[in-house]
């Protein structure tokens, strides 16, 4: 399902990143959160020295919101660009408002 985005794009800022670049880490206490406009972006979590894939995000899709909307002190998961990605983001003052 392809989303029409452009009334957000209005509200929120646009950024460019390329693979392998690193949207957010595991235990960073920063909270803004990212819809993803365009790309894949791949969660990890260190497990026990492992890391884990939890899960792709894909086109549409919200990621890096939990921290905040579970209050939670830190980051559960890092997100890295699986292909160049375009994101619009949501400050994390946004978030807490909700």
């Amino acid at each position: 399902m392809k989303l029409d985005l452009s009334k957000l794009e209005t509200k929120f800022e646009t950024l460019d990143f390329r693979k392998g670049d690193v949207l957010f880490r595991q235990g960073e206490i920063n909270g803004d959160g990212f819809i993803l406009k365009s790309g894949v972006v791949g969660l990890t979590r260190e497990v026990g020295g492992a890391i884990v894939h939890a899960a792709k995000i894909n086109s549409g899709e919200v990621m890096g919101v939990w921290k905040v909307l579970f209050d939670q002190p830190e980051r559960t998961f890092t997100g890295t660009c699986l292909l160049d990605v375009t994101v619009l983001k949501i400050p994390e003052e946004n978030l807490q408002r909700i």
